[in-house]
């Protein structure tokens, strides 16, 4: 009996636990009151202790929560957990109060301070007590967590031994607060490389006119059983070919992939969302100052994701502030820097330009500030590792809009432009003390102070040419001796733009394209035959073959066109309308012509080459190429053969043109075309391939109109409110993405 008493009154601890952002050293959010939470194992009551204050609070359904008041900053404080029964269970010290912001990005945010060039430099800096960073482990999930999965090590303090592991943009922006503002600063940590923004939005974001996000990824899952099939029919004739070879290790291609398969099962890498669900959602029942983001380059494969970037990273941005509660917290981010070579001409086709131009459209979004890096990037490069510059001036951005402290946080910033009849002027704000051509080294290329770079103009045709630019006051006069009646301006538009326009506080101008749409003019040359692909194009296996031609394939008859092939590996191959003819066919005798076109290696344009049609005639030539294609070739670009009159080659004439194209695919053939072309009100497409979403764009990128419809089949697509000019059109099917483009005209 007595030792039944004994075992009744013996006292049992609860299983309490808090959760996983919770460990020694963190740091809380100050000015704002402090949640406290966890879970227990039995329905008993918790007190906390922390900063002298008590709360307690009952286990409901294996949670619990306490709510202390806002506190200033201060610390170090220990934080106590005890159980009905005065048990203590749990004891967490070296807590700090201060401002805690959130991380995020892909590996430009992931780069470790121990990678950059500043690293050895600035070692002495690495003890700071007031800098700490908790980092969230990498992790997806298809629904919404609570806590954080994986071990997750814990908030580490900033010293000798552990800052070179901390995100080294995050620690250069914390200790630029720290020097100035002498709090805490906690970094919460969350990034993965690669990684593009639709992975990291939350899913109640993904509707109205980002719905497209979900519409291809169900595509995507749609193709997963042929792409599974085929990897698998693969993967067996690896191994029959290795039977025999014990050493043989599959190749990572053929191998089952876990997670980014595309398979629409729980672990699927390509899910929307999937890394919001797992690593921030998490982290949102805790305070924060505000957030920091380096991402982007996960959403530039072409120019139109990279316009879709404006859209979808403002609903990322809503959507976070709408997961916290707290409808306007800071949001700042890094914009791209250069990458890839510089082009000897300006250009529109770059990826990147488009990105930040989308990055810095974001900026009408309240309590946003960008940090332009346009000039800390690196040619071959994608992770240039002067990181210090880009923490620093993230920092700025922090100090100026969220602390108020005064500093200037931006460079130059397009503010207006005027159109003269032989220059342009541009107005800028920010200009801080002046504006000032700078001497600057970006990566090799050395830029001086005495001649302003980076501004090109173009005339009525849109296209552009590098101009003289000359700094007046808050103006910039742009001009060259070859464009009258200029109707565009650009600066710093280009992968890596070799442009050098500061403030005098030294912060660099964000780049920009700007057209007076009422100059640019279209000449509709109805001799050239349509503007769009109304054609079959086919392609044919040729795999020891050196050589490459085409085989076209018109509808109607008529002439023939431009088109663009793009070669993305030994993969894909997609067909683009041209924006402009470079090409030309030429007479040499009464039975061979020649065609001239641009040919692209690395990216690079090289000298135009002649290709020969052989036995030519009125239903069959062929294009033999006279220099032989390289492995690394990129893209055959802008083919034009033009209509003629002579007997010998009456292309107008021609139903078929035959050729062959040598690729590793054994065949692609893609049936479409947009009519009418020019159209005044209703686009219609022709295609036998089912298409469930069409999207315009302008052609400097911008995202104009879209339509989709998962279920039906789109045949049409009203372009009333455009104004005349010349578009993109894209049209997804579940066989690929189609490209072509057309002209609005009213005047038909």
């Amino acid at each position: 009996m007595l030792v039944l008493l004994l075992l009744i009154a013996a006292p049992v601890k609860a299983q309490v636990t808090m959760h996983k952002m919770f460990s020694n050293h963190m740091v809380l959010q100050r000015g704002v009151e402090i949640p406290v939470y966890g879970y227990a194992d039995s329905d008993d009551e918790i007190a906390v202790t922390f900063n002298s204050f008590v709360k307690k609070a009952t286990v409901v359904d294996g949670r619990w929560k306490v709510i202390f008041p806002s506190m200033n900053a201060g610390g170090p404080y220990e934080l106590r957990i005890q159980d009905g029964n005065g048990n203590e269970i749990l004891i967490l010290d070296d807590i700090l109060i201060g401002d805690v912001w959130v991380c995020n990005g892909q590996s430009n945010m992931n780069f470790p301070l121990s990678k950059t060039s500043t690293f050895e430099d600035d070692k002495s800096l690495f003890t700071n007590d007031n800098i700490r960073l908790f980092k969230v482990d990498r992790n997806i999930a298809s629904s919404p967590k609570e806590d954080l999965d994986g071990g997750n090590s814990g908030w580490k303090v900033s010293e000798t031994s552990t800052a070179g592991s901390f995100s080294a943009v995050a620690w250069y922006f914390a200790n630029k607060l720290v020097a100035e503002l002498a709090i805490p600063i906690g970094l919460v940590h969350a990034s993965w490389g690669g990684t593009n923004a639709e992975k990291w939005i939350a899913s109640d974001a993904v509707h109205g006119e980002l719905n497209y996000v979900n519409e291809d990824y169900n595509t995507f899952v749609e193709g997963y059983p042929t792409r599974r099939a085929a990897l698998d029919a693969e993967l067996n004739q690896w191994e029959i070919e290795n039977a025999n070879n014990a050493g043989a290790l599959v190749p990572a291609s053929l191998k089952e992939p876990k997670i980014s398969s595309g398979s629409g099962e729980a672990d699927d890498f390509s899910r929307p969302a999937c890394l919001y669900n797992a690593m921030i959602h998490p982290l949102s029942a805790s305070p924060i100052k505000g957030v920091l983001w380096y991402q982007g380059e996960g959403n530039s494969s072409n120019q139109l994701n990279a316009a879709l970037y404006k859209n979808l990273f403002s609903g990322l941005i809503t959507s976070w502030r709408e997961a916290w509660g707290i409808p306007d917290f800071p949001f700042y981010y890094v914009q791209l820097p250069g990458f890839r070579s510089p082009s000897e001409l300006p250009n529109t086709t770059d990826v990147w330009p488009v990105t930040r131009k989308s990055q810095y459209d974001v900026l009408a979004l309240e309590n946003t500030g960008m940090a332009v890096a346009i000039d800390l990037g690196e040619v071959d490069d994608i992770h240039p590792v002067n990181k210090k510059p880009v923490g620093q001036r993230l920092a700025l951005q922090a100090l100026e809009k969220s602390y108020h402290t005064g500093v200037l946080s931006d460079g130059p910033r397009f503010e207006s432009v005027t159109f003269d009849e032989t220059s342009v002027t541009v107005t800028f704000s920010n200009i801080g003390t002046g504006l000032v051509a700078k001497d600057v080294l970006l990566d090799t290329y050395q830029l001086s102070a005495t001649q302003l770079s980076g501004f090109a103009i173009c005339g009525s045709d849109g296209n552009y040419v590098w101009a003289e630019a000359k700094i007046e006051g808050d103006k910039v006069v742009v001009s060259s001796p070859t464009i009258l009646n200029p109707a565009g301006v650009s600066y710093g538009w280009g992968d890596f733009p070799l442009c050098n326009l500061y403030n005098r506080e030294g912060l660099p101008t964000a780049p920009f394209i700007k057209q007076d749409p009422t100059k640019i003019v279209v000449p509709l040359d109805t001799t050239f035959g349509p503007y769009t692909s109304d054609c079959t194009i086919e392609f044919d296996i040729a795999p020891t073959s050196t050589w490459h031609s085409i085989k076209i394939v018109p509808k109607t008859g008529g002439n023939a066109y431009s088109t663009r092939l793009i070669l993305q590996g030994n993969k894909t191959i997609k067909i683009y309308d041209s924006e402009s003819v470079s090409s030309f066919v030429y007479k040499t005798d009464g039975t061979k012509y020649n065609v001239r076109m641009s040919m692209f290696f690395d990216g690079l344009e090289t000298p135009l080459v002649s290709v020969e049609i052989k036995e030519a005639s009125e239903s069959n030539w062929e294009l033999v190429f006279d220099k032989e294609p390289q492995a690394n070739i990129l893209s055959v670009g802008m083919i034009q053969i033009e209509g003629s009159n002579t007997p010998a080659l009456n292309l107008s004439n021609i139903n078929t043109y035959t050729g062959i194209l040598s690729t590793r695919k054994s065949k692609v053939s893609q049936d479409f075309r947009v009519v009418p072309n020019p159209v005044k009100s209703t686009l219609n497409i022709d295609t036998s391939l089912k298409i469930n979403a069409v999207e315009i764009f302008a052609v400097t990128g911008q995202l104009l109109q879209r339509k989709s419809s998962y279920e039906a089949v789109i045949h049409s697509v009203n372009v009333e409110g455009l104004p005349s000019g010349i578009y993109i059109l894209k049209m997804n099917s579940a066989s690929g993405i189609l490209t072509t483009r057309f002209i609005k005209s009213e005047t038909l």
